[in-house]
């Protein structure tokens, strides 16, 4: 079909927040939102009549622009920005205070269409890089790649397919060292050419609907960040259990065998917060009714596993078995809960159960009745939901675009609802177990999601394989999901299809230890991936590492917070630091990224003994070693079997608490702090009751905790920043690494709170961290 361009403009109106043009092929809204916010519409024909979006929460902006006009063009100028929309024919470019081209339209093409299909063209400067786009596989950058979104349910993939199983059509581009970003919020299928087999162009667009993208100026990357989770929303605070080691597979079942794998948890001393069920729990995989013959009492079993210290989470599917007695189809079928047919018939697709209803999830009425089924879980127990298949999958891949959706009144077809049906599931999950749980958080997963889905669920990868490859892409994708707004994330560790090699398992953990989500998970009949299941050596070392990351759950909550509170990764790209060091960017080094503020994690390959390692500028510590390397250099690392290299910013401030058979079996009263000598630096520690929503009502305790470097002297200053949680720590212990023998080391001890700090330790590299110094 001929392809058609925007054209020239033909009309201007100014608007409170921009301005409307028509031009000879069509209409286009430009609305400014903040000094490094734009957000375009364009259409052939005419608008929606409702500006709707599952994805977009905010739309309270305002924001001061000037407006002028030459002969060729509109100019729309911010404190940051100059937006110039050229006349004949309409073209936009967006250009910094310092005449710097951040991003511009393509001249020969601008915006296209060709039927319903529409896309934006812009210009590929050569020094242009693409980071995001939420679940990919391949490089970390995207250069040079073409992506659609179209959630997918594609088991076993390998680091070449697209798409997977979430859409989020967002990315950063890098053009000169300078951060900008697109989003394209349309959830038809959409689809995305960075430069694929041409350079003169990169390009976005959507096969139905508006070109309805919105631009984000840096120019740093964290900016970028920061401003698309204002726009797109935060994730809520996790329940600390849910930061703790989680074990799945498919297969856990009876409840006798569910219980005796968390009790060799326990007799073992590998701590353990999480175990699944998965859909062996259900009667005929009927959700939301239990097997009689498995698990006979549910709120028995999960009562003795909370004892224990240990939370059931369950998956749940949306496809709902078409039996006449089953008393959830029942219900569906009564309240008018499922998708229909245009002719009114309601849509059966075959999956696990058979053929089955599918609830539609875009309707409120449909979210409530679900909120209902979901207390009927909690009300046994379950703290936590699993959904699955919620792409929509069914066998055969071919869920009818026919089908009818609410699309909250609006009414569209499975064409716009697909990409957000597996988010609107995840909220409905959200919402009712929250509802449900009496102030507690709950914690739900998905494996389908569109853009905004970190406001109800984490994410995982979903179903890996067992392979090298799947472990070091993980990494990246890691990487990907969480410059896409997505901190609360993993991929399944040991790889879902197949069996890894002792030595893959292990590796695996090691990386699992510092990736947000840390659960393992296989499918059925494949070997056992307990932490024991590879013999003694292997439990050991696995042991010790989960510990470690128990260790580490003061350090990891802060890092959570940051996320909650300012859309901040908890995983960051090599970059983040430094959008200048173009070694950062090398793809031999996407493997190594950042946990939190300070720790930098090389996913070393398995049975390699040395691993070259990038260090950006400035010092750097060894993690288990506290030997340091001076930064802007490669060096080369130890990475033997039980040992992945994870190095520690000078300027850092680690906090840590001792290890615990589950996240809250002991109340938290002691921390020790290691401060990483080297750097000016300012960390925030966060406290809360790390369960319940109190925090939202100002139940909660933010420090800030500033390392002061000056002549021969450290200072550390601990301060109360805001909040008011009743802290329950009563012992700090502050360790310092360093290589200097600095003649005082001191702290503040000015706040009443910090009288319970009791010694302040030092020591030199090689030397043991028993000599108090001074506390001033």
């Amino acid at each position: 079909m001929e392809y058609k361009f925007i054209g020239n403009i033909e009309k201007i109106i100014k608007t409170e927040n921009g301005a409307e043009f028509k031009t000879s092929q069509g209409l286009l809204k430009l609305y400014i939102l903040a000094d490094d916010l734009v957000r375009i519409r364009f259409t052939q024909n005419s608008f929606f009549e409702t500006d709707f979006s599952y994805a977009v929460i905010k739309d309270d902006w305002f924001v001061d622009f000037q407006f002028s006009e030459d002969p060729n063009s509109y100019v729309f100028s911010t404190k940051k920005l100059n937006i110039i929309v050229n006349k004949n024919p309409l073209r936009i470019s967006f250009i910094d205070q310092d005449n710097n081209v951040i991003s511009e339209d393509f001249a020969p093409f601008g915006i296209s269409y060709s039927g319903t299909e529409i896309q934006v063209y812009k210009t590929l400067d050569n020094t242009e890089k693409f980071f995001g786009l939420g679940e990919k596989v391949g490089n970390l950058d995207k250069r040079g790649e073409s992506y659609k979104m179209w959630n997918t349910d594609f088991p076993a993939y390998g680091i070449r397919q697209d798409p997977l199983y979430v859409s989020i059509p967002f990315f950063i581009g890098m053009r000169k060292d300078k951060a900008y970003g697109y989003f394209l919020d349309n959830t038809y299928e959409t689809f995305f050419n960075l430069g694929a087999s041409q350079e003169r162009y990169y390009s976005f667009g959507a096969k139905y609907g508006e070109l309805n993208y919105y631009f984000f100026y840096g120019p740093q990357v964290a900016k970028v960040v920061e401003r698309y989770t204002e726009l797109t929303g935060r994730m809520e605070l996790p329940p600390i259990w849910s930061l703790g080691y989680q074990q799945c597979r498919w297969g856990y079942y009876p409840d006798t065998f569910v219980e005796d794998i968390v009790s060799t948890f326990r007799n073992k001393k590998i701590p353990l917060d999480v175990i699944y069920l998965d859909i062996d729990w259900m009667d005929n995989y009927k959700v939301f009714q239990w097997s009689p013959k498995s698990f006979p009492d549910p709120k028995k079993m999960t009562k003795k596993l909370n004892e224990l210290g240990v939370k059931v989470v369950t998956i749940i599917d949306p496809g709902i078995k078409a039996e006449e007695s089953y008393f959830v189809a029942k219900e569906g079928i009564a309240n008018d809960h499922f998708v229909k047919y245009p002719d009114g018939e309601m849509y059966q697709g075959e999956v696990w159960a058979g053929y089955s209803y599918f609830p539609d999830f875009t309707k409120s009425t449909a979210r409530t009745w679900w909120w209902n089924l979901i207390k009927g879980m909690t009300d046994v127990g379950i703290k936590g939901f699993w959904n699955d298949m919620n792409e929509p999958a069914v066998w055969g891949q071919s869920f009818p675009d026919i089908v009818e959706f609410n699309y909250e009144g609006l009414k569209k077809n499975h064409k716009a609802a697909h990409n957000i049906y597996g988010m609107q599931m995840a909220r409905a999950s959200y919402e009712g177990a929250k509802k449900s749980l009496n102030g507690e958080r709950p914690f739900i997963i998905t494996r389908a999601g569109y853009a905004g889905v970190q406001r109800y669920s984490s994410v995982w990868t979903g179903d890996n394989s067992s392979t090298e490859d799947d472990y070091r892409q993980g990494a990246v994708m890691v990487q990907g999901l969480n410059l896409s707004g997505v901190s609360f994330v993993g991929p399944d560790v040991g790889g879902f299809n197949g069996e890894p090699t002792k030595e893959l398992f292990e590796r695996w953990i090691q990386l699992g230890v510092f990736t947000p989500f840390f659960r393992t998970h296989t499918i059925v009949n494949s070997r056992s991936q307990e932490p024991w299941s590879y013999g003694e050596d292997v439990e050991y070392n696995v042991r010790e590492m989960i510990n470690k990351r128990y260790q580490l759950l003061p350090y990891i909550y802060s890092a959570f917070y940051q996320s909650h509170k300012y859309g901040t990764p908890v995983v960051k790209p090599l970059f983040w630091y430094d959008q200048f060091d173009e070694t950062t960017y090398q793809e031999g080094y996407q493997y190594q990224y950042y946990f939190g503020d300070y720790l930098m994690i090389v996913a070393a390959k398995v049975n390699q003994d040395f691993t070259k390692v990038y260090l950006p500028q400035g010092l750097w510590y060894e993690f288990d070693s506290s030997l340091s390397h001076q930064g802007k250099q490669i060096i080369i690392s130890e990475s033997g079997r039980t040992r992945l290299p994870v190095f520690v910013k000078a300027g850092a401030v680690i906090a840590m608490r001792e290890s615990q058979d589950y996240a809250q079996q002991n109340i938290l009263e002691k921390i020790d702090l290691h401060i990483y000598d080297g750097a000016n630096s300012e960390s925030i520690f966060y406290e809360d009751d790390l369960h319940t929503y109190n925090y939202v009502n100002g139940d909660y305790l933010v420090r800030k905790i500033v390392l002061e470097l000056t002549d021969n002297n450290l200072q550390i200053v601990m301060a109360h920043h805001e909040g008011s949680y009743q802290t329950t720590i009563k012992k700090w212990l502050v360790y310092v690494h360093t290589n200097i023998n600095y003649q005082n080391i001191m702290i503040n001890k000015n706040i009443v709170e910090y009288d319970n700090i009791n010694c302040i330790y030092s020591f030199l590299i090689d030397e043991e961290p028993n000599i108090c110094i001074n506390m001033s």
